[in-house]
């Protein structure tokens, strides 16, 4: 936020101003100056505003990008995007998806899953996977129908009571095996198994992560 500021030039006032032009609700000096210090994270919704204020790609704001661009006229689609996991899976519930925190990302970007309600991002943590997802990424997953699109080795968030994880799926009979897919020496060959029972929930197939990996 800071360079985006600095590279055009512009007062914290300055910016301020341009971004109430965008916003329904008045963002004062202190706020942004909260964002450029990493104090407080914007919210999707703030993201968005850069994006249109300022002409920059919602992608490479959002961190589901290095690369730097402006922003393109092309089709937009909004996806739920959970604060963690414990509201993973539940844009099901009208309620909830009214209410949730949205993600504005184009339908380039989000390809077969373009404008899928029961897709939905939260950021990652650990490096159980960082294989194949680097620690503290945002993922995309779909929600609906679960059980009968998930095949052996695909990554699936999953929850088992209180517990949480981010892992590669695979069905042993009475139960659910777990396993890494880390970097980390010390994760190789580990797995965690759950049995099928009430308090085991897939919550999502993961098929996005900064790159579409399904």
């Amino acid at each position: 936020m800071y360079n985006i500021r600095i590279g055009r030039n512009l007062t914290i006032e300055e910016i301020t101003e341009i971004l109430n032009k965008y916003s329904e609700k008045k963002i004062s000096k202190s706020t942004v100056h909260r964002w450029e210090n990493n104090v407080n994270e914007p919210s999707a919704t703030n993201l968005s505003l850069y994006s249109k204020a300022f002409n920059i790609d919602m992608n490479y704001l959002a961190g589901l990008t290095d690369v730097y661009s402006e922003r393109e006229e092309k089709s937009f689609n909004n996806y739920v995007l959970c604060s963690d996991y414990t509201s993973a899976g539940m844009s099901a519930d009208p309620i909830f998806y009214a209410n949730a925190d949205k993600i504005q990302l184009s339908d380039e970007f989000v390809g077969k899953y373009k404008g899928r309600k029961d897709l939905e991002f939260v950021k990652t943590y650990g490096d159980s996977m960082t294989n194949v997802i680097p620690e503290g990424a945002t993922i995309g997953y779909v929600t609906d129908d679960i059980l009968s699109q998930v095949k052996a080795g695909d990554i699936v968030l999953y929850r088992y009571g209180s517990d949480f994880g981010v892992k590669r799926y695979y069905d042993i009979g009475d139960s659910i095996l777990f396993k890494y897919d880390s970097k980390n020496k010390e994760h190789e060959g580990k797995f965690v198994v759950y049995p099928k029972d009430e308090y085991l929930q897939i919550v999502g197939k993961v098929v996005i992560f900064n790159v579409i990996i399904d």
